[in-house]
């Protein structure tokens, strides 16, 4: 694992624009590594119509949680504010490295 690794907290203003992705139009194994090549046809369609500044797509490593895609450019990004950003440690036992 890198020794560089970094987490940013945002704040969102509130009234953005947000689409939530519909899990009833995604492969059945849209959860695998590496993805289906359909999941990256839905992102790339999302960014080319760039109506929404947030995607709301679900979490392939943990299905009680979701991911938020930002569109950079959307009109709306000035909304996005990095609030703190926080040095990520690694737990080496996570890794199964000794040091």
């Amino acid at each position: 694992m890198p020794d560089d690794l970094y987490i940013a907290e945002i704040f969102i203003e509130e009234g953005i624009s947000r689409h939530i992705l519909d899990t009833d139009k995604i492969p059945e194994n849209w959860n695998i590594h590496p993805g289906p090549d359909s999941l990256k046809e839905i992102g790339k369609l999302w960014i080319a119509e760039n109506k929404h500044l947030l995607f709301q797509v679900p979490s392939a490593v943990n299905p009680l949680e979701y991911n938020y895609l930002i569109n950079p450019a959307h009109r709306e990004f000035s909304k996005v504010r990095i609030t703190e950003i926080f040095l990520v440690k690694i737990d080496r036992r996570l890794t199964g490295k000794s040091n």
